[in-house]
């Protein structure tokens, strides 16, 4: 195991470009208690709570992406 905290939650990120998981080069950041991260639309993430002892719970917002109109203004996505 990596020196990661044993209390936290760790996000990985892989690199944009790859179509699958690469432990290699994918980008760890540690999460902990009140912390909020984002992930890019198409990437590939993991997410793995390294306590052996305590669960974790992630509440997740996804939100609908604006288009842009031909008027150069915007508007919400296509609900369908």
């Amino acid at each position: 195991m990596n020196s990661f905290n044993h209390r936290l939650v760790e996000l990985g990120v892989a690199d944009p470009a790859a179509d699958k998981w690469n432990d290699a080069n994918a980008q760890r950041v540690q999460l902990k208690r009140g912390d909020s991260f984002f992930v890019p639309p198409g990437n590939i993430y993991r997410l793995e709570n390294h306590s052996r002892r305590k669960s974790c719970t992630l509440f997740w917002t996804i939100i609908k992406p604006l288009q842009q109109t031909q008027e150069g203004g915007l508007a919400e996505g296509d609900s369908s």
